[in-house]
């Protein structure tokens, strides 16, 4: 089970919209996040029976981190409930916080589960991986597929795979010669960021050689999704290469200085580009974004220590704006990941979410002079998605989707594993080795 469900959650990693239809449950669900849950039950299951082999010490602390978050957000709102309970007649919406919760605790079990999936079956490493390149190369194969409709002229209102924006599966009308991607995710800036990992990883000196046509293809694809962050995730790219390719870094280097001017220049001719830059104070995206941040501000102002509660900022904003909570959508987001977890957790919570983050990068960094090179390879192409994916929570929203931490589950196994090797051998006091299976089937 423990296997299987470490699969799924590589194999659907770039598959962030794929779910399950409104009217089959009543509810939209999205199925990596269903994988998380089960992955989160998994996960209580190996800890409560004590399945061996134990968490290493950046898991212990990273689990630590979790729990005290979870606990405290519990805390939070018994205190909350109990000092005021007209809250609730106010602005608090419990749906909503029970739905914030759900998805806090399927993403971070999903980076416990590819963890402990590695740590007690390490011979699958490679599988892994080679599913997170399948996945990016799906992916890119969907977002291509989604634009030859387009040009076809192929409409539906289905919603299972991919977002239809005016019913353009995947594909967002621009009005130019060239629409926007978003392929197999919500949208463009989604899209531009949850195929730099496999990207990385097909740049590595093991898969080059057979993944270059689509590592190509990928780069291309994240220029036409006319996201101005797909600019920072072809400098990650820049940088993995240089970093990786030393021999190189020369061609590396003169290649770059003659092929991003024209490059840049395009991308800025490209319609959204184009509109936002002649419009940059009244471009819908820019205002929308300035006003949820000075809100998300002033209410971190207000709310310094303890915020509103979590999944509240849209009740809220609805009550002390217009007096009704329900004046904005139910599945409004403001965006600003990290804004947003400060105004709604407060200082604790934003606190303990920042600490957990700087820990485990740290260790990260920490790891990559312990490796050999195809490891170094592997870590770095991992943390430099990771980076990228953080880099897009200071305007983005992508702090509650899993794939974001299958990036850490991976990152602390190969941490681990680095210093590990630098300890002396000592004796597993459970005397179970860390690839057995043991007595217990997980």
């Amino acid at each position: 089970m423990l296997r299987t469900v470490g699969c799924l959650l590589a194999a659907l990693y770039c598959f962030v919209w794929l779910r399950i239809p409104e009217d089959v449950l009543g509810v939209v669900l999205p199925i990596q996040r269903l994988v998380g849950w089960l992955g989160l039950v998994v996960v209580l299951a190996a800890l409560l029976f004590n399945v061996a082999p134990g968490p290493g010490r950046l898991a212990r602390g990273y689990l630590g981190a979790v729990v005290l978050f979870v606990v405290y957000l519990g805390v939070d709102f018994l205190l909350r409930f109990l000092g005021n309970p007209d809250v609730f007649n106010a602005y608090f919406d419990l749906p909503l916080f029970a739905s914030d919760i759900a998805k806090y605790l399927a993403s971070f079990a999903s980076a416990y589960v590819v963890y402990f999936t590695l740590r007690r079956h390490s011979q699958i490493e490679n599988t892994l991986i080679r599913l997170l390149l399948l996945s990016g190369g799906l992916s890119i194969a969907a977002a291509y597929g989604f634009l030859f409709l387009y040009f076809q002229g192929f409409t539906t209102d289905n919603e299972v795979l991919a977002h239809p924006f005016g019913g353009y599966l995947g594909v967002w009308e621009t009005g130019g010669a060239l629409p926007r991607l978003a392929g197999t995710t919500a949208e463009p800036q989604q899209f531009a960021i949850v195929f730099l990992t496999p990207l990385l990883l097909m740049l590595t000196r093991r898969y080059i050689g057979r993944f270059w046509p689509i590592a190509l293809l990928g780069a291309a694809a994240l220029a036409i999704s006319q996201s101005k962050f797909s600019i920072v995730s072809i400098l990650l790219v820049l940088l993995y290469l240089f970093w990786v390719y030393q021999r190189f870094r020369v061609g590396i280097v003169l290649g770059a200085a003659v092929l991003l001017p024209p490059l840049g220049y395009y991308i800025a001719t490209l319609p959204t580009f184009s509109d936002t830059f002649d419009d940059l104070l009244v471009s819908g995206a820019v205002v929308e974004r300035a006003s949820n941040a000075g809100n998300l501000v002033s209410i971190i102002l207000a709310n310094l220590f303890t915020g509103i509660g979590a999944g509240q900022y849209g009740p809220f904003v609805g009550y002390v704006a217009m007096g009704n909570k329900d004046f904005l959508p139910k599945t409004y987001y403001p965006n600003f990941d990290f804004l947003k977890i400060f105004a709604e957790t407060g200082l604790i919570g934003f606190g303990l979410v920042v600490a957990m983050l700087a820990r485990l990068f740290g260790n990260f960094f920490r790891a990559l002079a312990l490796m050999d090179d195809e490891q170094r390879e592997r870590l770095l192409a991992l943390l430099l998605g990771a980076i990228g994916i953080v880099l897009n929570m200071f305007i983005g929203y992508e702090f509650l989707h899993v794939f974001f931490w299958v990036n850490i589950g991976f990152l602390m196994f190969l941490a681990e594993r680095a210093f590990e090797s630098t300890e002396p051998a000592t004796k597993d006091p459970s005397g179970v080795e860390p690839n057995a299976v043991g007595a217990y089937r997980v």
